[in-house]
């Protein structure tokens, strides 16, 4: 018919009883998490002129927390890029509620069109960005993604080259968690799950590879559920995070706009 969750204390008679434990729930702190995102790499170039029969994309970078699916974010698109390298000098700035203990993201929403109020829900802490190749006629086509949680991250390289697709394995190092450090900035790998289309494309680019003198290691992984995860580029991004309070003391805009605007790359 239901359960009761419940705590019992004892305690001797012939001493006084102890001062009541406070059991209210913890309160999570808010937060501001600013992500910039300056450059990408090494992008998969999904397109193909077929005048010229060279390959290009459009590359734009989607963000987001989980859980806050509501507040995603873009940046503008580089377009046309023949190496795979795009420029941004873009800001995403997602508001939370954190609760440390946890390493859990609080929110409320409703459960249904139908609910009259809304519900608790909480959800690791972990921001995911995305890679994404705009078509203007076409659905955009998925490239790749990385997943960071907040409290335990793979360490960002300080170069592009330095970025392998070995950073995305589970328990890779070393770590870091933006909850303690604040700050960090650096290049992370954007993956996706191989698939038969994947194919043709990598053997057009065994030639660029070849050039790059790149390792099948560095670009290709397969976890223990034989899955097998292909490297489609890599983000230049930096993070930060602020309390609610040190975020209105020094308050920044979206994009490029102001305060404290960023430059046209």
């Amino acid at each position: 018919k239901g359960q009761v969750y419940m705590w019992v204390d004892m305690f001797p008679v012939d001493l006084p009883a102890p001062p009541p434990v406070n059991i209210k729930p913890r309160q999570p702190i808010s937060y501001e998490l600013r992500v910039i995102i300056w450059n990408t790499d090494d992008v998969a170039l999904d397109d193909v002129n077929p005048l010229t029969g060279d390959r290009s994309s459009d590359i734009y970078i989607k963000g987001w927390l989980k859980g806050l699916e509501n507040d995603k974010q873009e940046t503008d698109v580089h377009f046309n890029s023949l190496t795979g390298e795009g420029n941004f000098n873009w800001r995403f700035v997602f508001r939370f509620d954190y609760l440390p203990t946890e390493k859990e993201i609080v929110y409320k929403k409703k459960e249904s069109i139908f609910s009259l109020e809304e519900s608790e829900f909480r959800q690791p802490a972990v921001l995911l960005l995305q890679l994404w190749d705009f078509d203007l006629i076409s659905a955009n086509d998925f490239l790749g993604s990385v997943e960071l949680k907040l409290y335990d991250m793979i360490r960002g390289t300080k170069t592009a080259e330095q970025c392998t697709i070995k950073m995305a394995k589970e328990k890779a190092g070393p770590r870091t968690s933006i909850i303690r450090s604040k700050r960090m900035k650096g290049w992370w790998p954007l993956i996706k799950v191989k698939e038969i289309e994947d194919e043709e494309e990598d053997g057009e680019n065994k030639k660029k590879k070849k050039k790059k003198k790149v390792k099948i290691e560095d670009v290709e992984f397969t976890d223990s559920s034989n899955n097998t995860y292909i490297l489609r580029g890599k983000v230049e991004a930096e993070i930060h995070l602020l309390t609610a309070e040190e975020a209105e003391k020094s308050p920044v805009g979206l994009g490029r706009k102001e305060p404290e605007p960023l430059e046209k790359p």
